[in-house]
């Protein structure tokens, strides 16, 4: 290329960096905005994770409580057989006491 050709050339190639600049600015500005956004996402993610933290304590919360009212039931189950035999006790002293006075009426008769 001649010495004049590359005279023309260089106000184009000047004319040129404007563009590009711009071009630039506007790539990092989309850059930014798509960090921003990234950023933004990665900021729910601890709330999400603190939301199901608080489902599984809640579902912990009613499994010791379905464990604590079992645990109830267990021991009324266990505690009745208890009280079914000392009202039986009681039964059969009223029953031995009931012969008894029948032998003493009997013997009173007679």
């Amino acid at each position: 290329m001649t010495f004049t050709h590359s005279n023309m050339a260089l106000p184009h190639i000047n004319m040129a960096f404007p563009h590009n600049h711009m071009a630039f600015t506007h790539s990092n500005m989309t850059f930014t905005h798509n960090n921003m956004a990234f950023t933004h996402i990665n900021m729910a993610f601890p709330h999400i994770n603190m939301t199901f933290t608080h489902i599984n304590m809640a579902f912990t919360h009613n499994n010791m409580a379905f464990t604590h009212i079992n645990m109830a039931f267990t021991h009324n189950n266990m505690a009745f057989p208890h009280i079914n035999m000392t009202f039986t006790h009681i039964n059969m002293a009223f029953t031995h006491n009931n012969m008894a006075f029948t032998h003493i009426n009997m013997g009173s008769i007679q």
